[in-house]
């Protein structure tokens, strides 16, 4: 009986088995260039119906199982975004399916014959159709630019793709502008431009692009082949009341050998020229980092600048001349110059009433102030450029100087008194990049950054003010603060680089060296024209900071992962004038990784340690009196300062319906071993920094959402942005701690009705707090709008209304709100390809605008008088 049991079952098995028998097939999908490609999908198909499917692992590879009894004409494909599929006829007798996927470009919407909005991708590069997103009222490629679905411009004209900011504004592949890339945003004809093009990963050097460790993103403007024939731009000729004017040329040519854009430009209209030549990646610049040489130390004024678009409040007389030039003698060596000359005065009339909340006392400061600034700046740079595949030379000098001058006048209720102010810098300036790959494959690496600066300041009040501190509470004629700061520093150093199953293995060695003297001499003439210097009131001291430095590094590279890891040491060797010399090994480990999800899909983190050494600006003991409200010194040893950050970002979007989305926190906490000593009253604040250990932390959120919905011919986007900062503050003798929180949200729609109506709205509210003892002590709302429509009639005429809303409310004080209106009208005389733009800007005639500030522990209510109605009548004729 169990014999026939177990034949029994063995025959149930076995007919089991042959009815649902399955096949396994394994196999790799590659790129053309043998590269593993991770979440290929493998898909089983018959009757374009998938019956199994699977995606590949990060090297590539798959298994999947597939039922024998399949039909004869089943297919196993391969699928992947950006690459062109591969299908082979399903075999059952075969086990390995090994596909060479190859790279393609693929239209993300459907195309039909209304031309709708598409973005194209191949590989690393968004495309963007210029003339899909512009309309007839756009002039520039930055009107175009905030029209793109996941690429932001703010006002400063800061460009962020997906919220990071780019590294780079190249022009038809080549950098001409550095990050002072405004002026081609702001002049370059949207109609010269055919693509934009988004670059992800983006690695300008040659040498470097075989194993690509660059988490950059950089814009490529792809210029017109018609518009790289001749000389392109704008003329503009503008008159108006009360005395107005607005005069400017682009002249722009994008041949392939040479290209330039050169800009002259000068207005009272309120219009920022100074923005043309804003340098957006400093921040990013390691040596002008480890270069902490004293900014100018002195000012005629405490004023903030008012929540409102610099054009509406702006008082100025402005001009720029504005060249850059790029040569490329052939497809590796190129030499390019950027030359700027700027001049920018401006009238900023404010009366300020501040109220500093002590736990023992309330102070309240009101006073007026009237400054007129005038500021210069000649700027030139030289850079010649050898990018080859074998090596990299890339020298830049630099020259830099900048003369201030400022006359102020303050009124505190009490007294009278003016200032005049002084300032000159001058920066030279060359750093020298050096990469070569040598026969074994290595990569050396020679950086050598040298700068020579000089730096003077020179503030006078007359007649003298706070006489108790000053001068025993007699009156006196005048007081002078002088600083003389002139400095040297270098950086040096050499990479060595190997590359090995993936792992990046590199080697720094160098040294940098700092030289800077800081004097200082503060002095009060008295009625007898008799100079006495202030007691303490001298600084000359002598700064040598020497540092020696290794810096080894690994890198891990596949498909999906980026791993980076530094460990810098340094030993570093510190004199000054009126102390022991100072010796201290810094140790500041990075981490880094970068993970692709998939193709749309990306997250990052990062951890940092950094401690660093003081600076000469905290070590100076000699009273400074940086403005006419606060005296500063400092009574501590040299500090060491160590912060740790940690930050976490993802990153996805979905190119085929044109969605955007990402979000980043950073964590940091910086630990102190000094706190500002302050004491307050109604004239001045003095300052001394003292040892004293302290704590300040900070985290912000930021996320951004973007949308372009096709049917509505909209981009729309959401942001959000949430900061947390605290610590202590030690005023009056009272040590409190206090906290700064802040919540932005903003929303933007630009809708294109048709190709001759557009509108655009956006909205930004924010909310700040501050908190002593945990204890809010006061909360303000900020709601910001922008509404504009433009509207084209009888082809000729085109029509723009535009209104900004400002709407502030403080904790027991009155609500404020503002509303300002223009209009535009332009007329087009095709004939002679000038446009006619006549336009009444704050129609409402606003002279004064008052707006709220909060801190820790201080309120301030400040009122600015501002330009009112004004028309302006302009010819612009553009050269194409």
């Amino acid at each position: 009986m169990q014999i026939k049991l177990f034949y029994f079952c063995f025959l149930l098995l076995f007919l089991f088995k042959n009815t649902y028998a399955q096949n396994t097939i394994t196999g790799v999908v590659t790129d053309s260039l043998n590269k593993p490609l991770i979440n290929a999908t493998i898909a089983i198909k018959a009757n374009n119906t998938i019956l199994k499917y699977t995606k590949t692992a990060a090297n590539g590879s798959f298994t999947l199982t597939a039922e024998a009894a399949l039909q004869f004409d089943a297919i196993v494909e391969a699928k992947l975004f950006g690459y062109k599929p591969i299908a082979i006829p399903y075999n059952k007798t075969q086990s390995t399916y090994n596909f060479i996927l190859n790279e393609t470009i693929i239209n993300l919407a459907a195309v039909n014959v209304k031309h709708k909005p598409v973005i194209t991708v191949k590989g690393d590069t968004l495309n963007y159709r210029t003339a899909d997103f512009a309309n007839e009222n756009d002039r520039s490629i930055g009107d175009v630019l905030k029209k793109m679905p996941g690429i932001i411009v703010s006002e400063s004209g800061k460009i962020t793709y997906n919220n990071t900011p780019i590294s780079q504004l190249y022009i038809d592949g080549d950098n001409v502008l550095d990050d002072k890339y405004n002026i081609g945003t702001k002049s370059i004809p949207y109609k010269a431009v055919t693509k934009v093009q988004v670059i992800d990963h983006d690695q300008p050097i040659k040498m470097l692009q075989k194993n690509n460790t660059s988490t950059d993103i950089a814009i490529n403007l792809v210029i017109d082949k018609t518009a790289k024939l001749k000389v392109i731009g704008n003329a503009k000729l503008g008159a108006g009341l009360p005395k107005r004017y607005d005069e400017n040329v682009d002249l722009i040519l994008f041949k392939q050998n040479f290209k330039f854009l050169d800009n002259i430009a000068l207005n009272n209209t309120g219009t920022d020229l100074s923005d043309d030549v804003i340098s957006h990646n400093t921040a990013f610049n390691t040596n002008q980092i480890a270069n902490n040489r004293p900014n100018f130390l002195l000012s005629t004024g405490v004023g903030s600048t008012p929540f409102l678009p610099k054009s509406k409040y702006l008082i100025n007389q402005t001009a720029i001349i504005n060249t850059n030039n790029l040569f490329k003698f052939n497809a590796e060596k190129q030499l390019k110059t950027n030359i700027y000359y700027l001049y920018d005065k401006r009238n900023q009339n404010t009366a300020y009433y501040t109220e500093i909340n002590l736990p023992t006392e309330t102070i309240k400061i009101n006073e007026q102030q009237a400054n007129k600034p005038i500021n210069q700046s000649i700027y030139g740079q030289l850079n010649y450029i050898d990018n080859a595949t074998n090596h990299y030379i890339n020298n830049g000098l630099t020259i830099d100087y900048t003369p201030n001058n400022n006359l102020a006048t303050v009124n505190n209720l009490q007294n009278t008194f003016k200032q005049t102010l002084n300032q000159k810098r001058f920066n030279l300036v060359n750093d020298l990049k050096y990469l070569q790959t040598l026969k074994s494959g290595t990569i050396l690496n020679i950086n050598s950054y040298v700068a020579q600066n000089s730096q003077t300041e020179l503030l006078n009040i007359t007649p003298g003010i706070n006489e108790p501190i000053i001068n025993a509470g007699n009156s006196y004629a005048e007081l002078t603060q002088q600083t003389i700061i002139p400095g040297f520093f270098t950086n040096n150093y050499i990479t060595y680089s190997t590359l090995k199953n993936r792992i990046t293995q590199s080697y720094q060695a160098g040294f940098s060296f700092q030289h800077i003297n800081l004097g200082s001499t503060l002095q009060k003439t008295l009625n007898n024209n008799t100079e006495e210097i202030l007691s303490n009131g001298e600084n000359n001291i002598n700064w040598d900071k020497f540092k020696l430095y290794v810096n080894p590094g690994l890198d891990y590279k596949t498909d999906a992962l980026q791993i980076s890891f530094r460990l810098p040491i340094s030993l570093n060797l510190l004199n000054y004038t009126d102390a022991k010399a100072t010796q201290r090994a810094l140790i500041n480990p990075s981490f880094g990784v970068n993970y692709q999800i998939s193709q749309e899909k990306k997250i990052s983190l990062s951890y940092s340690f950094n401690e660093t050494m003081g600076s000469l600006a905290e070590v100076y003991s000699g009273t400074i009196l940086k403005n006419y409200r606060s005296l500063q010194a400092n009574n501590i040893p040299l500090q060491f300062t160590n912060t740790q950050s940690a930050s976490a970002g993802y990153r996805y979007q979905k190119t085929i319906s044109m969605f955007f989305a990402s979000i980043l926190a950073n964590y940091s906490q910086t630990q102190l071993d000094n706190i500002v000593e302050s004491t307050i009253n109604n004239n001045i604040q003095t300052s001394n920094v003292i040892p004293f250990a302290n704590y300040i932390t900070s985290f912000t959120l930021n996320g951004s959402i973007g949308k372009y919905l096709i049917a509505l011919n909209t981009n729309i986007g959401f942001d959000v942005s949430m900061r947390n900062g605290g610590g202590k503050q030690l005023q009056n003798n009272v040590l409190f701690p206090y906290q700064n929180r802040s919540l932005t949200f903003g929303f933007n729609t630009n809708t294109r009705f048709t190709k001759s109506i557009n509108w655009l709205f956006r909205s930004n509210y924010t909310l700040n707090n501050s908190l002593i003892n945990k204890v809010k002590t006061s909360e303000l709302v900020q709601l910001k709008q922008f509404s504009k429509i433009d509207a084209t009639l009888f082809k000729k005429i085109t029509l723009g209304l535009s209104a900004n809303h400002i709407f502030i409310h403080q904790t027991q004080q009155r609500n404020l709100n503002y509303l300002f209106t223009d209009v535009n009208l332009k007329y087009k005389w095709l004939k002679i390809k000038t446009d006619f733009e006549f336009s009444i800007n704050n129609l409402s005639n606003i002279k004064n605008f008052n707006t709220y500030f909060i801190d820790a522990n201080s309120f301030t209510s400040a009122t600015y008088t501002i330009p009112g109605r004004n028309a302006l009548l302009k010819a612009i004729f553009a050269f194409n």
